[in-house]
């Protein structure tokens, strides 16, 4: 069996999905590392098998509901606002411009700008300026990081210097 397929009352194995913002295991939540882990131990414990959603998704059609789920997110009011609102709209169109240009270098772009993504696509900027906190600091720093990211993708070829320690258990192999 894999993850949430198994037991279930119906004729169909049951898929239980377990979506989390991942930002927060270590981050905001110190112990989320050592939670996580715990799960995953109990999940082989109690026999239920574990997989990632795209593979579960592969072996079989998603159902659809009747009555579906409403969005939501950790951020209110429950639509996804918090993240691309008209507050913060530029936020997520930067960032997909920013994504289209590293993704267009292909191989090319060095670590530096693949980390300068990653810190410009944080979700704690557009959080900031949603709920109006730390006044122009969210701005400034995803400004700086797509900055950053557009002086390593001119730099393409030359040697990379000063990484900031921005993501450094990155692996390309994983992109």
């Amino acid at each position: 069996r894999r993850l949430g397929e198994g037991r279930s009352t119906g004729r169909r194995p049951a898929l239980c999905v377990c979506a989390l913002d991942t930002e927060l295991l270590g981050h905001w939540w110190h112990e989320g590392v050592a939670w996580l882990d715990a799960v995953i131990d109990e999940a082989g414990a109690q026999d239920v098998a574990l997989t990632r959603l795209d593979e579960a998704i592969a072996r079989r059609e998603p159902a659809v509901l009747d009555d579906p789920l409403p969005v939501t997110s950790w951020g209110t009011p429950r639509d996804l606002s918090t993240w691309d609102g008209p507050a913060v709209a530029d936020f997520a169109w930067r960032a997909r411009a920013a994504e289209l240009r590293v993704a267009a270098a292909g191989n090319a772009a060095g670590e530096r700008a693949l980390r300068e993504l990653l810190a410009l696509q944080s979700s704690d900027w557009a959080f900031m300026v949603t709920r109006g906190l730390s006044g122009d600091y969210p701005r400034e720093r995803a400004a700086g990081h797509a900055a950053a990211l557009d002086r390593a993708l001119a730099s393409i070829g030359s040697a990379e210097a000063g990484l900031r320690n921005l993501a450094p258990q990155l692996s390309r192999t994983a992109l």
